[in-house]
């Protein structure tokens, strides 16, 4: 084999070698923001869940311990946050739950209506996030 064939043989070889690198090094970064994301959906899920049933017990129940809206407070401000971990769709959604919420609790717990506008902003984020979901590879 000639020099110069030797040579052309070991730049391939290093560049198949640095292009293979890149892209698992791309991969890896793709699979981490998927897993974050995955896991902000899922959490962001769960608190969904928690705070539909807060509002029902408020509303329905009239239960002022497990349907306290300090405690709602507490889930808008954490599914905002998660939400900044997950596309802006998501994001609008919880800022749109988060001015609902703040409009609509003092009077959840006697008005039908606070009720479906509440339940109707926790749906709408809920829906954002599981297409999120469905997205993810």
């Amino acid at each position: 084999m000639t020099p110069a064939r030797q040579n052309l043989l070991t730049l391939l070889s290093l560049l198949v070698a640095i292009l293979a690198l890149a892209y698992s090094a791309w991969r890896q970064q793709e699979n981490e923001r998927n897993h974050n994301m995955r896991d902000a959906a899922f959490r962001t899920l769960t608190e969904l869940n928690e705070l539909q049933l807060l509002t029902d017990y408020a509303h329905y129940e009239k239960d002022t311990e497990r349907g306290n809206p300090i405690n709602g407070w507490a889930r808008v401000g954490l599914i905002n946050d998660l939400s900044m971990l997950l596309p802006p769709p998501v994001q609008a959604k919880a800022a749109d739950l988060k001015a609902v919420w703040g409009r609509e609790w003092p009077t959840l717990r006697d008005s039908e209506e606070s009720n479906r506008r509440v339940t109707a902003a926790v749906q709408a984020a809920r829906q954002s996030v599981l297409d999120v979901l469905r997205q993810l590879h």
